[in-house]
């Protein structure tokens, strides 16, 4: 949590080490989803601030872990981060074929969960409160 508070005020080395760190204490403790989740977050840090290679090392990384945890919502999310980065290096069919691929077979598709997916949870909530504030 502290490092995601280091990102919203800029403090690139703070965040950076503290994902670390998460990364770490997640794969040592055996908690593949946090270590997941964390290198997703590490590697969008590294890609608004324009690291690009170290983002996509990372965004591959948190697609292993993440399948590997059964979080098939944060594989998709870090896919979507891969077509970013095939964007910003100007390799747009690339990122047009992981688009594609993200709408026509994410792997969130073939999870087992019951739960609606972290992006539907999101988009249920806000709905919701939405709806809350009509009444």
């Amino acid at each position: 949590m502290y490092a995601l508070v280091c990102l919203s005020k800029q403090q690139i080395s703070e965040t950076i080490e503290y994902l670390g760190f998460a990364i770490s204490n997640a794969e040592k403790n055996n908690n593949y989803q946090e270590a997941a989740i964390s290198a997703y977050y590490l590697a969008a840090a590294c890609f608004l601030f324009g690291d690009i290679y170290n983002c996509a090392k990372h965004a591959a990384k948190s697609i292993k872990q993440s399948l590997g945890a059964g979080c098939t919502e944060w594989a998709d999310l870090s896919r979507f981060l891969q077509a970013r980065i095939e964007l910003e290096l100007g390799h747009y069919e690339k990122a047009i074929n992981i688009f594609e691929a993200l709408d026509n077979e994410p792997f969130e598709k073939y999870s087992d969960e019951k739960s609606p997916g972290f992006i539907n949870g999101i988009l249920g909530a806000l709905l919701s409160e939405k709806d809350a504030g009509k009444a």
